[in-house]
């Protein structure tokens, strides 16, 4: 990604996902977020579930950065970016696009936290936008 963009090197900030110890890890990102005053732009896709950034359906919206499986932001981290972008696109994406950004704001569609954000931009295509 970052060679196909004009971001210089230094200004992507991503976990160290080779750091042993990942609880560390975390607080060293949480605390990099926190010394660079917070995310400015936070892009993110949705999965089919409402996941965003790896966070899975089920997962308490107070959660900072912690590890999975795949290392990931966690929702509190994500919902104190300034502004939001999500993109989605298909024609199987426009139900939980739906019950994401109109139905209720539960931890079993994680991505509808963000109806509780000031700030989102939802992009799609047509088809994925179909039913609302």
């Amino acid at each position: 990604l970052f060679d196909q963009v004009n971001i210089q090197e230094t200004h992507p900030h991503l976990p160290n996902g080779m750091e042993p110890d990942s609880k560390k890890e975390c607080e060293r990102y949480e605390e990099l977020i926190r010394s660079l005053g917070g995310v400015d732009l936070q892009l993110l896709g949705m999965g089919h579930n409402g996941h965003i950034g790896f966070n899975e359906p089920g997962q308490a919206f107070e959660t900072g950065t912690h590890c999975v499986d795949l290392h990931t932001m966690g929702i509190k981290t994500i919902m104190q970016a300034k502004k939001i972008l999500v993109v989605v696109s298909g024609e199987d994406k426009a139900e939980i696009v739906k019950k994401a950004f109109f139905g209720p704001v539960i931890p079993g569609v994680p991505a509808s936290i963000l109806q509780m954000h000031n700030d989102v931009i939802l992009v799609g295509d047509e088809a994925a936008l179909s039913l609302i």
